[in-house]
């Protein structure tokens, strides 16, 4: 047993056992109060057995109820309560030390058996949460019966439950089991906030008695003492369940010491355990165990159906020969049996059920062990969880020139998604999140950290036949691009020269961003719109359009451009790294079995393609080289008023002009009547995109506002409900907030604090909204 004590701020403490969280002395009390209180107000004992609760706070309670005349506690760990005597003992107020309080160490159900015909008016059951079977025995039916036995007629029973929340097939399973043993139940909830916290759910308590109990018992239950942080007034609604709940409970297994289903449905929520009769497959399924906290038994199915996918295409004489190559890393006994299996092979007619079974059995438990070790790459693989951020605009020198918007003053678009993204069409989804890496600022290049493994198939399945992927491994719409890049730069639309390359036609092979590739030569392209977009190449960067090899325009090489281009191809090269390691220390498990689960053959080959990625990143680094040095001017304050950017290097001012920053570092402008014929359809195909763009976000923008006023409405509502209670009880009134308790006063100022909020955040966005339909008429003067 491990026992942990971490400080906290204010003289508090959190005490861990086993690495699971005991109690928070910031709010245990709402535990033990809501544990200790109904039980001993429907009771009104003179003797009280505590079973458990070592920690001396649940007989803390019990001490200050009144009529209490003698109590015994019994706990099996002699480390917990001498913590309870020293440094629990402010916590607890010396209750050990009361003399009303006899104090046993040892096991609660020995010490009822050495006492048979003793009674109780109350028993409070402060047991942690089982681990194994034999933990559960104080969770059985048999346990329960004999509680009923040692409670006086009118005794009640108070139980530590679980979550019926995060485990309601246990939390069912409990409240049938004291049902099953002669007990009147009542289960109810509550918010425990360091609970919560953890991930442990809302918490849930059992209420049981001899005599019939039912909710609306709690409706008026009267406590003689005063609660610090429980609510016992609002007990009855928090017995309250809904019809399903209450046919869970009714349906759910019972728990025996002869058959155990407590513990399997804390290790399981979602189902219930195997009931001995199910087929050979499925028991063997149910004896796996789940030893790691990512583990759940729809993974171990999910693995499962692979294997018994390939069973009857096995070639068993293979596999045999393969295990028997590594022979001698095995025991002795276990190349015995694989000897054995090859001679059986020989034979005309097989019998292969029990060798399947335990070929089986052997499988799954190495990938369950693996799995322990490694397990993001077992079973599946999730969900990515995270969206590409914009490139093509605001991503250069734009958020550090001399006027706060960027060498050019253009102000960006909140999101930008580019042409490349999921889908058929190539558009991107509207539920993108806004922002991005290098749009406005939200997040610094340098900083990319998936929070989620690679997910996608594209490095198992697509990766070879050049299908573009990005770090997620979710694959997209092949696109080839049709250029020709030249040295030296140009300042309009025209450009020629001899010795120049010949045009490539380079696919596209990684999606670094919505708008932002790496192409089979290394070469970086940020895409503008389906047709047209730029290339970063060789401290060069150059506008193109489909169809049309020779660059349009080259543009301002801007070093920040460059830097954050590198950074995020880095941050994803580290990324890819990380996934790499994982994977190969699966494969060192598991590799094996690649001639028997084709999973695991894929394993392989998608370690081979996330490589063969990152050299590809390493090129590309390489490839975009480095840009010169020299500072380009920025606009004007006049121009830079309501200018908006198209593209680095390109924005749109509010006369209708087109401003473009050349490769030379020189401004030059185009009145709508004088842009070049070849660039006319380029930007209005840029801000046809662009609108599109902005039009999604003026209606996020309203959205955003309808859900403030909303907020705003209820908060207000909260504040009315705040000062009532505080004028009629009192400042100092508890009163919940969200999921904490605090004072009506303190909840006064939170609340006036919050609707302050709202308002600042409801004037941003109102101006957020303003700068977009500005923006929204200046891109539609973009026509071709």
């Amino acid at each position: 047993m491990n026992l942990h004590i971490e400080p906290r701020e204010g003289n508090a403490l959190a005490f861990y056992l086993d690495g699971d969280l005991q109690f928070d002395t910031r709010d245990e009390r709402l535990y033990h109060e809501s544990l200790v209180l109904p039980t001993l107000s429907l009771s009104r004992p003179r003797r009280v057995l505590i079973c458990g609760g070592g920690d001396g706070l649940a007989l803390r309670e019990v001490l200050r109820f009144p009529g209490v005349e003698s109590v015994d506690l019994v706990d099996w760990s002699a480390e917990t309560l001498d913590l309870a005597r020293t440094t629990f003992a402010p916590y607890n107020e010396n209750a050990l030390a009361d003399p009303r309080v006899s104090v046993h160490t040892g096991d609660a159900w020995a010490f009822l058996e050495a006492r048979p015909d003793s009674q109780w008016d109350a028993i409070l059951c402060d047991f942690t949460v089982p681990r194994t079977a034999d933990e559960a025995r104080v969770y059985s039916k048999e346990w329960f019966a004999r509680l009923r036995a040692a409670l006086t007629e009118s005794g009640v029973v108070g139980i530590n439950a679980c979550s019926p929340q995060r485990v309601p097939e246990a939390f069912a399973c409990l409240v049938h089991t004291v049902a099953a043993a002669g007990l009147s139940p009542v289960p109810f909830r509550a918010c425990i906030t360091s609970f919560f916290e953890q991930g442990y759910g809302i918490w849930g308590f059992i209420l049981a008695g001899r005599q019939r109990l039912r909710r609306r018992d709690l409706k008026n239950l009267s406590c003689p003492i005063p609660t610090q942080q429980a609510e016992l007034s609002r007990l009855w609604h928090a017995a309250k369940f809904t019809p399903a709940e209450r046919q869970r409970f009714a349906l759910a297994p019972v728990q025996t010491l002869a058959q155990s289903h407590y513990v399997p449905l804390l290790l399981n929520p979602g189902g219930m355990p195997s009931t001995g009769a199910e087929p050979l497959f499925e028991r063997l399924l149910r004896a796996i165990p789940l030893l790691h906290p990512h583990h759940t038994r729809t993974m171990v199915e999910s693995m499962a159906e692979q294997v018994v996918g390939t069973i009857h295409t096995l070639d068993l004489k293979r596999l045999t020969d393969e295990l028997l190559a590594r022979s001698h890393r095995l025991p002795s006994r276990l190349r015995a049996e694989l000897e054995a299996l090859r001679v059986h092979l020989l034979r005309p007619f097989l019998r292969l059920d029990i060798w399947a079974t335990r070929l089986f059995a052997t499988l799954l438990l190495i990938l369950t062990l693996a799995n322990i070790v490694a397990p993001d790459n077992a079973y599946g693989k999730g969900s990515s969880g995270l969206g590409h951020a914009s490139v093509s605009r605001g991503l250069g020198s734009f958020g550090r020139g001399s006027f706060g918007k960027g060498a050019s003053g253009f102000s960006s678009t909140t999101r930008s998604a580019g042409s490349f993204t999921k889908g058929p069409s190539g558009f991107a989804s509207s539920s993108r999140p806004k922002g991005g890496s290098f749009s406005s600022g939200n997040i610094k290049p340098g900083t990319f950290a998936p929070e989620a493994p690679i997910s996608g198939n594209g490095f198992r399945h697509t990766w070879r036949q050049q299908t573009p992927t990005d770090v997620f491994g979710q694959t997209y719409r092949t696109r080839t691009f049709y250029y020709s890049y030249h040295s030296y730069g140009y300042r309009s639309g025209v450009g020629s020269g001899a010795g120049q390359p010949e045009p490539q036609r380079q696919p596209a092979r990684f999606v670094a961003d919505d708008d932002m590739l790496v192409l089979e030569n290394g070469d970086v392209v940020l895409t503008l719109a389906d047709t047209v977009f730029l290339v970063v190449s060789q401290g060069t960067v150059t506008l193109h359009k489909d169809g049309t090899p020779e660059p349009l325009l080259s543009l301002y090489a801007d070093p920040t451009l460059f830097e954050n281009i590198a950074a995020r191809l880095r941050d994803q090269r580290t990324a890819l790294d990380a996934e790499i390691r994982q994977r190969e220390e699966w494969l060192a498990w598991v590799g094996w079995t690649k001639v028997v689960v084709p999973s695991v053959k894929e394993d392989t080959e998608e370690v081979a393609s996330l490589k063969e990625l990152q050299r590809r990143l390493l090129l590309a680094v390489e490839r975009i080289g480095q840009p010169s040095s020299q500072t380009a001017p920025g606009l004007s304050a006049n121009d830079q008023l309501d200018a908006v950017e198209l593209c680095t290097g390109i924005g749109l001012l509010r006369d209708d002009r087109i401003a473009v920053l050349g490769a030379d570092g020189q401004w030059s402008y185009y009145s709508p009547g004088a842009v070049p014929a070849n660039l006319k359809p380029v930007f209005a195909a840029i801000g046809a995109k662009l609108v599109k763009e902005t039009e999604s976000d003026i209606r996020g923008w309203q959205e955003e506002l309808k859900t403030l006023a909303s907020d705003k409405a209820a908060l207000e509502s909260d504040l009315q409900e705040y000062n009532s209670l505080a004028s009629q009880y009192g400042s100092s009134y508890e009163v919940d907030y969200g999921s904490a308790t605090m004072t009506a006063s303190a909840a006064i100022d939170r609340t006036n604090k919050d609707i302050a909020d709202n308002t600042r955040a409801n004037e941003e966005a109102l101006r957020e909204m303003g700068r977009l339909q500005r923006q929204l008429v200046s891109l539609t003067a973009l026509k071709p």
